[in-house]
């Protein structure tokens, strides 16, 4: 069931929520809520957000007080403290076991090693299109000058490419005109 939980309702705050009330079986109930914010960079803005997010998650404590936690008792999550008067100080940074997707794989000697040598070695951090896209922009900037000369040269062989697949021959090569030179 979606719930209605008003914000703050401040004009600075960009900060979109959904409430939704699961009810489990045996009686059990949960609330989930989504967030969205959108990337701002003032310390106003980030502020007028955790506002709204606090004034949503307080409604939400005061309207569903007996939606127990996930150890069973009533009352906010265990990882919230319940005495908090602000939203800075309602999670408890120091418990929360919060990791970089790129050290979760790494074992505690990897990580000491990074930290001698910052350098990682054997860890995927492209995926293949991108070393693909990254070689055809090399190549067209050894061949034509100016960012939409490069541009048009690597769109042109990319659309080859998926004409003719196999080996590229320079005298099957036929650059594709633009939709701008087709026009004038």
């Amino acid at each position: 069931m979606k719930l209605k939980i008003p914000g703050s309702g401040s004009s600075e705050s960009k900060l979109e929520s959904q409430w939704a009330l699961l009810k489990l079986d045996k009686g059990q109930q949960i609330i989930i809520c989504s967030l969205y914010r959108p990337p701002r960079h003032s310390e106003a803005a980030l502020l007028a957000d955790f506002t709204d997010l606090e004034a949503q998650l307080q409604r939400v404590l005061i309207d569903y007080p007996r939606v127990p936690d996930s150890e069973g008792s009533v009352g906010a999550t265990t990882a919230l403290n319940d005495s908090a008067a602000t939203y800075w100080s309602l999670v408890d940074l120091d418990r929360a076991t919060l990791e970089p997707p790129l050290t979760q794989g790494m074992t505690g000697d990897q990580l000491e090693k990074f930290l001698e040598t910052p350098l990682l070695t054997g860890l995927p951090c492209h995926t293949q299109s991108t070393e693909r896209a990254v070689k055809v922009t090399t190549e067209a900037a050894g061949q034509v000058r100016g960012a939409r000369r490069q541009d048009g040269h690597a769109l042109n062989k990319l659309a080859w490419r998926r004409r003719n697949p196999g080996q590229v021959v320079k005298k099957k090569y036929r650059p594709v005109k633009t939709t701008a030179e087709k026009e004038g």
